[in-house]
């Protein structure tokens, strides 16, 4: 499953020049200089090949702002905002112990990393990169897959509604006849409860807006990733099932939600929405692990197998993969397979299973009773 993790920064594709002459080695040195500063926590080489100057200008151009505002809010993003930004992921992958994997380039100057974030599930970003005027390469902004949109777009939108919420773009955003100070003054508490890391409090303030608000879409992928962040489960699975009431047909929403198909337990539209982020990332050992989970929870064990299998081939570190290859052979009742899988995983990541473990739970009875278990794990 996925956890929206990420959704909370939008609190805080231009096109190249067709003369340019970009290297695809150029474009991928960037990106595992990306990687590296994530995975190094350096916050310092970040802004070295990512362009916070060239971002801040990407997410003004979306804002209703005057040149006066639009000069203060660069500067005010310039000078702690964008640090801000990604310090915020850097203590979210601390959090979840979490690392980031350089994919691969997307010609011509893109750059695909994936964020695993252990029990907080997956995202994937999506780097642009461009020439900067000394004639290097940088990236300028980035495409976050859980959000479905730039980063641009995102942190511009909820600036406008959390920093800068004038009555006139509430009206004009959600339809609304009469915008009192009340809100506006609602809407920045939200934001200041945000920015101290005060998410539950956040969250029951998003749930008091009025309903065009609340259940507006950039609203709920907020209110999803403040869910997260505050741990609070009942009113995650409900914000989920909110956005999918009303935007599960939007194809940029499949990979938010995810989570909330696997808690109804959707196997169809899981594989569906697998098939439309494929679409947009690739296959990979994440997106077939996705697809051998559905396979499990709809009782189709051979296609589980299959495809925990190929997720494996393509990621041999991803050891969820190895559990739910486990898992689609233990639903074949193949008990030997099941045995070298889970030993396999065990002399790989150095893991040590216990005997008792297995027998707390009724599904293994059987694997328990066969003669390759016995002998793997005897009384």
């Amino acid at each position: 499953m996925i956890k929206a993790a990420f959704s909370f920064l939008l609190f805080l594709c231009a096109a190249l020049p067709a003369s340019a002459d970009i290297r695809v080695d150029r474009v991928e040195k960037v990106g595992r200089e990306i990687v590296r500063a994530f995975n190094e926590r350096d916050d310092k080489g970040f802004f070295i090949v990512v362009d916070i100057d060239a971002l801040g200008q990407r997410v003004v151009q979306g804002m209703q702002l005057s040149p006066t505002d639009q000069k203060s809010f660069l500067e005010g993003f310039r000078q702690g905002g964008a640090k801000n930004m990604v310090l915020t992921l850097f203590k979210a992958l601390d959090s979840s112990q979490g690392t980031v994997r350089f994919l691969r380039v997307v010609p011509p100057s893109k750059v695909l990393v994936r964020f695993d974030l252990g029990g907080q599930g997956y995202d994937y970003y999506e780097f642009i990169v461009q020439p900067d005027v000394n004639g290097g390469l940088r990236a300028v902004d980035w495409f976050q897959l859980s959000r479905g949109a730039l980063v641009s777009q995102a942190v511009g939108a909820l600036a406008q509604l959390m920093i800068a919420p004038s009555p006139e773009l509430l009206r004009s955003l959600f339809g609304l006849k009469t915008v009192d100070k009340a809100i506006v003054e609602q809407m920045q508490g939200i934001s200041l409860k945000q920015r101290e890391g005060r998410y539950a409090e956040a969250l029951a303030e998003m749930e008091r807006l009025p309903d065009p608000i609340a259940n507006s879409r950039v609203m709920l992928q907020t209110r999803v990733g403040t869910a997260s962040m505050a741990k609070l489960d009942d009113a995650y699975r409900s914000a989920l099932g909110q956005l999918a009431k009303r935007y599960g047909e939007d194809p940029s929403a499949a990979f938010l939600l995810l989570d909330h198909y696997f808690f109804e337990r959707q196997t169809d539209k899981i594989l569906e929405a697998v098939t439309i982020i494929e679409k947009r990332v690739g296959v990979d050992g994440v997106t077939r692990l996705f697809r051998a989970n559905a396979n499990m929870m709809a009782g189709r064990y051979d296609e589980a197998v299959k495809s925990a299998q190929e997720s494996i081939r393509l990621e041999p570190d991803l050891l969820d993969s190895y559990y739910s290859l486990a898992e689609g052979y233990l639903g074949q009742k193949k008990y030997p397979e099941v045995v070298s899988t889970l030993s396999g995983a065990g002399a790989k990541f150095g893991l040590v299973f216990d005997r008792a473990e297995f027998a707390k739970d009724p599904r293994y009875a059987e694997l328990m009773k066969s003669a390759a278990f016995r002998k793997w794990l005897p009384k």
